[in-house]
C-alpha cells in the first residue's frame, strides 16, 4: 500500500511539472513540523521528469526551540552521496540575532573560520535593522561592515518558527 502511494504521489509530481506551473523546488521534512530535525530540498532533472536531491539542511535547537545551527549538504551526484557545504551559526541576544557563515574546505575536511556575520536588531518578532559583515579569509580578524538596512515596516524575523528559514535555498 505505502509503495503504491509513494508511486502515484511521484507519478502526480512528475506529470505537474510538465504543464510549467511546478514549483522549482520541493521539500521533504525529516521530524517535527516546527523543529525539523533535516530538511532535503529537491528540484526536477534538465527533462523535467524526475526528482533528483538537491540540498540538505541538518538542524540544532537550543532549549527555547530556536535554530543554533543549520548545516547546508549539497548531493554529489557522481558519489551519490550528501556532502558538506556550508554552516549557519545563530547566537541569540536581547535585541539581537547574530547568523553567522562558513564554507566548507573539502582539502582539510572541516568548516573554515567564520568569513560573514549578519546582524538582525529585533524588536518583539519584527526586525528593523540589518547588519552585514565580512572577514578577510587572509588572516585578518576584524569584520568589516559591508553593508546596512533600517526597516521603516518591520517584517517577520528568519528565525520566528521555521517559516523563513525554509523560503529559500542559497545557492
Amino acid at each position: 500500500m505505502l509503495a503504491w502511494l509513494l508511486a502515484v504521489a511521484i507519478t502526480s509530481v512528475s506529470l505537474a511539472s510538465g504543464k510549467g506551473n511546478a514549483p522549482k523546488y520541493y521539500y521533504d521534512n525529516e521530524g517535527a513540523k516546527v523543529m525539523a530535525e533535516s530538511q532535503s530540498v529537491f528540484i526536477f532533472d534538465e527533462n523535467g521528469r524526475y526528482l533528483m536531491p538537491k540540498i540538505k539542511y541538518l538542524f540544532r535547537y537550543d532549549e527555547g526551540g530556536r535554530v543554533i545551527e543549520k548545516k547546508a549538504l549539497r548531493w554529489d551526484t557522481g558519489k551519490q552521496d550528501w556532502g558538506n557545504a556550508y554552516l549557519l551559526n545563530y547566537t541569540y541576544e536581547k535585541d539581537f540575532v547574530t547568523i553567522e557563515y562558513a564554507l566548507w574546505d573539502k582539502n582539510k575536511g572541516e568548516y573554515d573560520d567564520f568569513s560573514q556575520r549578519t546582524t538582525y536588531k529585533v524588536d518583539g518578532n519584527m526586525v528593523t535593522a540589518v547588519n552585514r559583515y565580512r572577514k578577510d579569509l587572509a588572516g585578518d580578524s576584524e569584520w568589516s561592515l559591508e553593508s546596512s538596512y533600517l526597516y521603516s515596516k518591520p517584517t517577520l524575523s528568519p528565525w520566528h518558527e521555521n517559516a523563513a528559514l525554509f523560503a529559500g535555498v542559497e545557492e
